[in-house]
């Protein structure tokens, strides 16, 4: 079940707190990203842990194994995909896996992207789309969040405002999509425009 929003940052903003997110937490992350993701993380309350970033702008895997060692109470990390290269996927979500951390995967560079046979937006608990006007599937602006757990998906669509009342739920997020850019995005995604 998607939720749909205005931009990246309230995706990202919505999945934090979907998956239990609060005020002094930390959240790990690429350290090679746009400054929108490290921002959301300080206005979700919680601090960002950069992980290096290997010559080719994908996560550093060995970094990824100090920090987690460095930081043992985080519990979310965000992986992002930049420019249509992913990192070691299977290794990432191996070592989460170990250590009881949720992951949130950033797509908006990854979309359409593989990783032995998958579509990114598959290894992780929640993924996140952007259809910004200079991504590979775009809307001019928007973007959209998805996850296989029912109650995530729910909580995201409630507090996004893309339920029936179309508000908000949450101060201060305006996170609803237009229906025409949606629509745009969504048809563009399964290959009708």
């Amino acid at each position: 079940m998607p939720a749909l929003t205005l931009s990246l940052p309230p995706q990202i903003y919505l999945a934090l707190l979907a998956l239990g997110v609060k005020h002094g937490d930390k959240v790990i992350t690429n350290g090679f990203t746009f400054t929108a993701l490290p921002s959301t993380i300080i206005h979700a309350g919680a601090s960002p842990v950069l992980v290096q970033a290997n010559e080719n702008f994908t996560m550093n895997v060995e970094d990824l194994k100090l920090k987690i060692a460095a930081n043992p109470d985080c519990k979310v990390m965000i992986l992002s995909h930049f420019r249509g290269k992913l990192s070691d996927c299977d290794a990432i979500r191996d070592i989460c896996d170990e250590h009881g951390i949720l992951m949130v995967e950033d797509c908006a560079h990854g979309m359409g992207c593989t990783w032995n046979g998958e579509q990114a937006g598959k290894v992780g608990d929640i993924a996140v789309f952007s259809c910004q006007s200079d991504k590979v599937v775009n809307a001019g602006e928007g973007g959209f969040l998805a996850t296989n757990n029912a109650e995530w998906a729910s909580q995201c669509v409630y507090w996004s405002g893309a339920c029936a009342s179309r508000q908000p739920r949450l101060p201060g997020l305006y996170s609803t999509i237009f229906q025409r850019n949606s629509l745009t995005a969504l048809m563009r995604r399964r290959g009708a425009l």
